[in-house]
């Protein structure tokens, strides 16, 4: 009866290392299902569910957080009317929209450190901008 005890109690203690093993098996693998941020020259665009998008390198994300760093914004502004007149005709120019690239922080009214602490309840999603594309060559030409 001592052998089949202590066979019992070397099952158990096996048995008690394999499941201990996947549970530390599992949080490693749920943790490695998150984000790994990427290299400092890779730029992101950031989706709120305000409509605004925010521009910038991923520095982490949290189950609450994502931080941006070296954040950006475009904002839209009406171009000036242009008027011409004369005697026989007048000329004027149609207001245009258009858009420009604003690094967050550099405003006069908010300075700051460049780096936005995003609720991730108020991020609809996230994605790599490609070298190629035009918002990527502004960031790049900002820099």
């Amino acid at each position: 009866m001592g052998k089949l005890t202590n066979r019992k109690t070397i099952a158990t203690f096996i048995l008690a290392i394999i499941v201990l093993g996947g549970v530390v098996f599992s949080a490693k693998k749920h943790e490695g299902g998150r984000f790994s941020k990427g290299t400092p020259a890779e730029w992101y665009a950031v989706h709120l569910a305000n409509n605004q998008v925010y521009f910038g390198h991923i520095a982490s994300v949290t189950d609450n957080t994502i931080t941006l760093a070296d954040t950006y914004f475009l904002e839209t502004y009406q171009e000036p009317i242009f008027k011409a007149e004369s005697k026989s005709f007048a000329l004027e120019q149609k207001p245009q929209q258009s858009m420009r690239l604003v690094r967050r922080g550099d405003e006069k009214i908010l300075s700051t450190d460049h780096v936005l602490f995003m609720n991730r309840s108020a991020v609809l999603y996230w994605e790599k901008l490609t070298p190629e594309s035009e918002i990527a060559n502004l960031l790049k030409e900002a820099k």
